[in-house]
């Protein structure tokens, strides 16, 4: 599992769980969906996957059971394609991949082969695999973690296996592997999984087995590890998929295994906002319709928006809300839509409006309250609104409308 920057959506292929072709599955931030390529890597257990930004392309590399021997398996959006390069490191498993994107390659280490654990260090360029001579090295491990920490501009290693179950912290530089200090450190662990938070600066692990399965997850700054405390977390679990996805400012951990094999998604780190954004012009008399969230409200969960709409004639006692879930499409109905034909010069529908409501007006001024519901499903996404009500000499149909109003859920 990886962040494809490109395209802006996180890549599943593959697991133990599946039989025959492996699927993949793109993440878009609010679903998954399942990719149908022409080509397709062979199903592989404990393959590894990197995302190599200078070729805007997913690397995948090795799996039990795979028979991409030879092969170098890249994505690039819509299509896998298998290379065969001149030097490649032998076949495994369990092995870690990362992107340095200091040095605009990816960093492999360790994994198994069919008997053996390993303990060398290849690069990919993009066309040829290159054996690393690193001075020092991890030892010889399997089920280890990798990722790449932008800020130190280091490749961050941590944990695995073999015949012990590691805790050890190591840094790749480019040339060789350095052993850290660190002060604090997570216990002994292996089958975990790991990420960089751009937004925090920090190396994100969570998950794994040793004695016993893990659900904590930890924070790695450049010298120590912290503990996080997030409740509610991940159930215990291996094997997991991490990624972080930048778009959206949010780690990414999918499936994992203990005792059955999990199939859900969790965010880590996401707590957006709630917001409101006018966009369009409204119409009127000057300065037309105004539609806007009262001082101190906002579509936060579990709490009421109060929606103030100015600009309508005294006389006009009431209007109309009308609340959709789009602002480009009604129906069949490309949106903006100029309502000029229907006789209201100037004026313009900007959402669909699958929802419609009432507002009363008092003096200058209309009031709607719209009670959010506490729905975490609802975080993220937003709903878009305007208003409407009479006024008799402003246009032939006497209707005018505010402008649009985009309603993002999120928390204070």
């Amino acid at each position: 599992m990886a962040y494809d920057e490109a395209r802006q959506q996180t890549v599943v292929f593959g697991g133990f769980m599946g039989s025959g072709p492996g699927e993949t599955w793109i993440w878009n931030g609010r679903t998954w969906t399942r990719a149908l390529p022409q080509v397709n890597p062979d199903d592989g257990e404990k393959a590894a996957m990197a995302y190599d930004a200078a070729r805007k392309n997913m690397v995948l590399f090795g799996g039990v059971g795979s028979m991409n021997w030879g092969y170098t398996c890249t994505w690039d959006g819509s299509n896998w394609n298998k290379i065969r390069p001149l030097t490649i490191p032998p076949h495994r498993s369990a092995h870690a991949m990362a992107y340095d994107a200091e040095r605009k390659v990816v960093v492999l280490f360790g994994g198994r082969d069919t008997s053996t654990a390993l303990a060398d260090t290849w690069t990919w360029n993009g066309q040829i695999w290159r054996k690393e001579m690193p001075v020092t090295s991890p030892p010889a491990m399997s089920d280890h973690a990798m990722a790449y920490d932008a800020a130190r501009k280091q490749v961050v290693l941590f944990g695995g296996a073999e015949k012990n179950f590691y805790a050890d912290t190591w840094l790749w530089d480019g040339k060789t592997w350095t052993k850290a200090k660190p002060l604090t450190s997570p216990i002994a662990r292996a089958a975990h999984a790991m990420t960089y938070d751009q937004e925090r600066k920090v190396v994100v692990m969570n998950g794994g087995f040793s004695k016993y399965y893990h659900t904590d997850t930890w924070l790695w700054d450049g010298k120590h590890w912290t503990q996080a405390q997030s409740l509610p977390a991940p159930a215990a679990r291996a094997d997991q998929g991490m990624a972080y996805d930048a778009a959206r400012k949010q780690v990414v951990v999918f499936g994992g295994a203990w005792p059955l094999a999990h199939g859900d998604t969790w965010l880590w780190g996401y707590h957006p906002t709630a917001t409101t954004q006018a966009y369009g012009t409204a119409c009127g008399a000057a300065p037309g319709v105004t539609l806007a969230a009262a001082t101190n409200s906002l579509p936060v969960l579990g709490e009421k928006l109060t929606l103030e709409i100015k600009g309508l004639p005294s006389s006009t006692g009431a209007g109309l809300l009308a609340i959709g879930y789009s602002k480009t499409w009604f129906g069949p109905v490309q949106l903006p839509l100029d309502l000029t034909a229907l006789g209201m010069t100037g004026c313009h529908l900007y959402n669909s409006f699958e929802h419609q409501f009432v507002f009363t007006k008092s003096g200058n001024l209309g009031s709607f309250q719209l009670a959010i519901p506490y729905r975490r499903s609802l975080v993220g996404n937003s709903v878009f609104a305007q208003a409407f009500g009479a006024d008799a000499i402003a246009n032939r149909l006497g209707l005018v409308a505010s402008h649009g109003l985009e309603l993002g859920f999120g928390y204070r």
